[in-house]
């Protein structure tokens, strides 16, 4: 099983409540969650204006390969109402893998000779954005 580090974040609706969905949908998925972060409020990142985020960090474990993994991540932001109009767009939830197992990439193939190559790890937060060192620190 890999370990994997996957970032939640929400600004429309209940936040809350759609946080605490998008981690159950996750164990639904055979993603076992081995810690959750406190969950914090942020300030949206580019963009259009709009609310504040809650967000949260889990630590967890699958048998997912990473774009398996992402297509997990994908099908619940859809199930729960995420529906993409503009970049950096207000949503009621967003999933992303910000480290799975020692790997972390952003926005570029991972490099061809690794086991997770072809997969692109979307989010580049980890670089410095507070928006999930702050609750990774915590995990």
């Amino acid at each position: 099983m890999s370990t994997v580090y996957l970032g939640l974040g929400s600004n429309l609706g209940d936040r809350l409540d759609n946080i605490e969905q998008a981690v159950a949908s996750l164990e639904d998925n055979g993603i076992l969650i081995l810690k959750q972060s406190t969950i914090i409020e942020t300030e949206p990142v580019g963009g259009p204006p709009q609310e504040k985020f809650l967000n949260a960090v889990v630590q967890a474990l699958t048998d997912l390969a990473p774009d398996k993994l992402l297509t997990v991540l994908k099908s619940i932001e859809k199930q729960q109402g995420r529906v993409k109009t503009v970049a950096n767009g207000p949503r009621p939830i967003d999933l992303d893998i910000l480290l799975y197992d020692d790997t972390m990439e952003i926005g570029r193939p991972c490099d061809p000779a690794s086991a997770h190559a072809g997969t692109r790890f979307r989010h580049g937060a980890l670089g410095g954005n507070r928006t999930s060192t702050c609750p990774t620190a915590d995990s």
